[in-house]
């Protein structure tokens, strides 16, 4: 007798149980919501999408609202963010005006239905499904990630040893120190805005185009299968989500993502005067492009870290061979520095440093002879173009994931340049002290 598969997984099982249930889960889940039941196991394939329901971890759908077309970063316009009416437990939640339009359209049908007595209550007892609101919404990428990074560079230089900050007595001996640190360290999260965007640690709820109808645990499959899946309203739900442009994430059944190319979102979009031709003109309308202000933010960073490290270290002992000799020591006064003496650096420094961070926190880590001919060609640059162009140069180059077809050999995508203004809301919430310009000038 063909046993059934485990769709139970809590991250609370073993490695090697949790892997084989999250398994199960992504080859019998659409199976489950056909059958109303866990089927069998089945020598057969089963298929891993239908209708609205869609798999966000396949081809490059965790990139949706994330990149544009061209791959680079994205933030939405936080003026076109709107507050959805039908939420629950008296919830402010928020998205696109064009989605939350369209939810509290599909809402209204969903509660005309309820009316109609046409929605089953649920067998297990469970309350989901048997009505609809919104209880999670838009957030902010940029705020999640400050948050995620605030306070990363006093962990590097509480961390360097007192021997190594002695040697240090200027901006030049701290940023050889600081960019070895960044370059070696195991650290996680993202170091740059636009690839902190583009990774797992920004969920797709900071797009705008998220909505999720429950506050249940993610990790929790077998939640998942008996309230949504099995649900006698599952089915119902999410032909009305299709119906209304939306799109159901298999792995999070609660989860609506808006599909900007459907008609049913277009429509939503006429209805606002926007300009609907394709999804490139939707992105240009909606989204800001932030991967030019990644130089920016590391100038800052070095900048707050080299401040930092003064404000803590104003004094130090410095002992040259001679004085070692002699037994005496010279004292080492440190004073803060203006944002416009990060310019004692050379720019063609800063590009070389800006290639290998991006190398390292893209996940390409290419090879030294590949890195330093970018380098090289980069750095050239210098005195012949604007930074934001070189700097728009560099991104091209690195904006891949591991997860995109042919990111394994570095190639550049064959794509006209968007042109795009470096710094526009929410950007500016970055202290900008137009460090941009000084370095071309320099």
């Amino acid at each position: 007798m063909a046993s059934k598969p485990r769709l139970n997984a809590r991250n609370a099982n073993g490695a090697r149980d949790l892997f084989e249930k999250r398994k199960d889960y992504d080859v019998y889940a659409i199976r489950t919501t056909q059958n109303r039941n866990v089927p069998a196991r089945t020598g057969g394939e089963n298929p891993v999408e239908l209708g609205a329901i869609k798999d966000f971890t396949r081809d490059s759908r965790y990139l949706i609202g994330k990149a544009s077309v061209e791959q680079y970063s994205i933030l939405p316009d936080s003026s076109r963010i709107q507050k959805i009416k039908a939420v629950g437990d008296r919830r402010t939640v928020s998205a696109f005006d064009f989605v939350a339009n369209s939810f509290d359209a599909m809402v209204k049908r969903y509660d005309q239905i309820i009316a109609a007595n046409r929605i089953v209550p649920n067998e297990n007892g469970s309350t989901e499904l048997e009505v609809i609101r919104a209880v999670k919404g838009y957030s902010s990428s940029f705020r999640n990630y400050t948050e995620y990074n605030k306070g990363y560079y006093r962990l590097v230089v509480d961390n360097i040893p007192k021997a190594r900050k002695d040697n240090i007595s200027n901006l030049r001996d701290f940023l050889k120190i600081y960019s070895e640190v960044l370059l070696s360290g195991a650290r996680s999260v993202p170091y740059f805005l636009s690839d902190y965007i583009r990774s797992d640690f920004n969920s797709q709820l900071t797009t705008g185009l998220v909505i999720e109808i429950s506050s249940a645990r993610y990790s929790d499959d077998g939640y998942k299968v008996e309230n949504f899946l099995k649900s006698p309203n599952f089915q119902r739900y999410a032909k009305l989500a299709q119906e209304f442009g939306f799109m159901i994430d298999k792995k999070i059944p609660w989860r609506l993502v808006a599909d900007i190319d459907s008609k049913a979102m277009r429509s939503r979009l006429m209805q606002l005067e926007r300009d609907t031709e394709d999804v490139t003109s939707i992105l240009q309308q909606y989204y800001t492009l932030v991967d030019t202000n990644d130089f920016i933010i590391m100038l800052n960073d070095v900048y707050a870290a080299y401040n930092f490290f003064i404000k803590n270290n104003s004094f130090a002992n410095k002992t040259s061979s001679r004085q070692q000799e002699e037994c005496s020591s010279k004292v080492i006064v440190r004073e803060p520095i203006q944002i416009t003496e990060l310019s004692q650096i050379p720019t063609t420094e800063w590009v070389s440093l800006f290639v290998r961070l991006k190398n390292k926190f893209s996940g390409l880590m290419m090879n030294e002879k590949e890195l330093s001919r970018i380098v090289i060609l980069e750095s050239q640059k210098v005195n012949y173009t604007s930074l934001e162009n070189i700097v728009t140069s560099i991104n091209r180059k690195f904006n891949f994931t591991p997860f995109d077809q042919g990111s394994a050999t570095y190639k550049e995508l064959e794509v006209k340049l968007r042109q795009s203004e470096s710094l526009t809301d929410p950007l500016q919430q970055i202290k900008d002290f137009y460090v941009a310009s000084l370095m071309n000038q320099y």
